[in-house]
């Protein structure tokens, strides 16, 4: 593939933060771009969905008390799922 347009995919799977790895396969001409799928949004989302959970478990201090202990069963449920790595929907 020419340079111009192995470059411009470049470009456009870091900008949209494509799955994908990448890199130029430098042998024989022209060179190849090599893509291999990855998980990088699945664990930015996981990321993310601990840091709510986290975010969620430091309200429940403020909660009135009633609601406090269904809010942390609830909180347990996620936590569970998580670690089951199912999530929580």
């Amino acid at each position: 593939m020419r340079k111009d347009l192995r470059q411009h995919l470049h470009q456009i799977i870091n900008y949209y933060r494509l799955d994908l790895d990448h890199e130029t396969e430098r042998k024989g001409s022209p060179y190849t771009l090599v893509c291999t799928k990855n998980r990088a949004s699945y664990k930015r989302r996981l990321e993310e969905y601990t840091a709510d959970l986290l975010r969620m478990q430091s309200l429940l201090g403020s909660a009135p008390e009633g609601e406090r202990q269904e809010e942390a069963r609830r909180l347990v449920r996620l936590e569970e799922a998580l670690a089951r790595g199912g999530g929580a929907g």
